[in-house]
């Protein structure tokens, strides 16, 4: 203990640690300004028991036969599908495992205006995927979101930033590319989806402290690339608990 009766190894401070980098930065806040968005996020009702969790490479294959204009569309974007136990789709069972489904999980893809309509041809179609049947119901749009923390289940590593600090780096000068300042971010664990070239290596990455203008770019651009295997798509986060897992350090 400390002289403020503090337990100077307890989780506090494995999270206080997480925070010492060189991106987390403090930054004026900005006030949030209406943009209106070049994408939006066009949510399905799915009807499914279970789905492989490694189900990247099938779902996008499915839904490129549904839709082929999906290859050429440079800012359509699948969210991969997470399942009821999954903690806000983060907690996940082992790649070659399953995922089960409720009547709650949804499909969601995130496409620019002019695609919505097209996209409803997929309402009324079952999708297979590695055997288990995903049948697609009516959808409604979600507006993205202007909050200044960000995060992305998966971000695609390229050979050279499998570190930790090199992923950092490259990250940074993806951001940098978008015209973003990379003030706070924090990487999570590496993973992989398969693919029939080999294992498509990954992160999770949280930003935070964007502008509002920023989180929309950020949104719309995404970061990396294979954006139709669910890499590089941020969606809104409250906390850095996204990526921090104290279980990690055990």
């Amino acid at each position: 203990m400390d002289r403020s009766g503090r337990d100077p190894g307890g989780p506090a401070d494995s999270v206080k640690s997480l925070m010492v980098s060189n991106y987390w930065s403090e930054a004026a806040a900005e006030k949030a300004r209406r943009v209106e968005p070049d994408v939006i996020d066009l949510v399905f009702r799915i009807k499914a028991r279970q789905l492989p969790a490694d189900h990247a490479f099938a779902l996008s294959t499915a839904l490129q036969t549904a839709l082929p204009w999906l290859v050429t569309e440079k800012k359509a974007a699948i969210h991969l599908i997470h399942g009821a136990q999954s903690s806000n789709g983060w907690q996940r069972p082992d790649d070659d495992g399953v995922i089960e489904l409720s009547g709650r999980t949804r499909l969601t893809l995130r496409l620019p205006h002019s695609r919505l309509d097209d996209t409803h041809a997929l309402i009324g179609q079952t999708l297979s995927l590695c055997g288990h049947a995903l049948s697609i119901g009516d959808a409604r749009t979600r507006p993205i979101s202007p909050l200044s923390t960000l995060f992305a289940h998966y971000i695609h590593v390229p050979a050279t930033a499998e570190a930790e600090p090199q992923f950092l780096e490259a990250a940074a000068t993806w951001l940098e590319a978008l015209s973003i300042i990379p003030r706070k971010m924090l990487c999570g664990r590496t993973r992989y989806l398969s693919t029939p070239q080999g294992p498509l290596v990954t992160r999770s990455l949280l930003v935070a402290d964007l502008s509002p203008k920023e989180a929309l770019r950020l949104q719309t651009e995404g970061l990396g690339d294979h954006r139709l295997l669910g890499c590089g798509v941020f969606v809104p986060s409250k906390s850095i608990a996204a990526v921090y897992d104290p279980e990690e350090e055990h």
